[in-house]
């Protein structure tokens, strides 16, 4: 018969280039293929490939099964670290869901978890996650201090994608918080680690947030050249509004209509009541955890 292993390889690798489809069919062919040989370990890893492409797919319950499942078997055969691992995705799950306190609940048994076996990466990164999380329920005093600590045990461990979302994350937040000064830093940081990475989608974001907050500093000529070169940055992507991952969406069209605000955007205009808009947040959610 054929190699379990080889077919869940191609769902690793069709995850990889969000080919979703493809991951869910081969890791099913992989699950069946195991199990047919008796290799649990390997199903229990085919599963839980099975409900990160169902989810991405947008079937939340078959995603929920099958990554409640594949926790149960790694708990059996005693797999602390794929057992996290499923714990992680399911925390992912229940927050996309709107499910924020189960979410948080998840997390904290990730990160335990993670902790207990001393894997240090996967352990920030769950923290990470709890700090987008604690954004996203409005507790910014709480999202900040997650970030900050996570962001400092990324760099301990050589996390650069995790540091370099860690930094934007800060960024946005100390923007919420009113501390202009420290979110421009924080992202001029952020957007020299993702250009190093080579992550265009990401540096289109983060120049688009500098822009953000140099007009609230009232720079409206750096807003302009943060907005110029995030257009030039929306042309070389291509199709930049499917590229464009954390579930933040943007386009040539988005940035060349932020582009008219500068100069006097109306948040700023004399009277307005109109709010400042909100920085982009990147969710790590997408992370594969070592």
């Amino acid at each position: 018969g054929e190699d379990p292993r080889i077919d869940l390889a191609a769902a690793r690798v069709s995850d990889g280039i969000a080919d979703f489809a493809t991951q869910l069919e081969v890791a099913r062919t992989a699950r069946r293929r195991a199990e047919e040989v008796g290799a649990r370990q390997l199903a229990a890893q085919a599963l839980y490939e099975e409900g990160l492409a169902q989810r991405r797919l947008g079937d939340t319950a078959a995603a929920r099964s099958a990554l409640l499942e594949a926790r149960r078997r790694f708990a059996e055969l005693g797999l602390r670290s794929g057992m996290a691992q499923a714990i992680f995705s399911l925390a992912n799950l229940e927050r996309a869901a709107g499910a924020l306190d189960d979410a948080a609940a998840l997390y904290a048994e990730a990160r335990a978890t993670f902790e207990a076996i001393g894997n240090r990466m996967s352990e920030a990164r769950v923290e990470l996650m709890q700090g987008f999380l604690a954004s996203e329920r409005g507790d910014l005093v709480e999202a900040r201090l997650a970030g900050e600590s996570a962001l400092a045990k990324l760099r301990e461990v050589g996390d650069r994608r995790g540091v370099a979302t860690a930094l934007a994350n800060l960024g946005s937040l100390h923007y919420e918080l009113g501390e202009l000064d420290r979110s421009l830093a924080y992202q001029t940081e952020a957007l020299a680690e993702f250009r190093a990475l080579d992550d265009p989608a990401r540096v289109l974001v983060s120049l688009q947030n500098h822009a953000m907050i140099q007009q609230e500093r009232g720079d409206f000529a750096a807003a302009g050249v943060a907005l110029e070169t995030a257009l030039a940055a929306a042309r070389d992507i291509g199709d930049p509004a499917a590229a464009v991952t954390g579930g933040t969406a943007s386009s040539a069209a988005g940035v060349q209509t932020s582009r008219t605000l500068i100069g006097g955007p109306p948040w700023r205009r004399r009277g307005s009541t109109a709010p400042a808009p909100r920085l982009f947040l990147l969710a790590a959610a997408r992370v594969r955890l070592p």
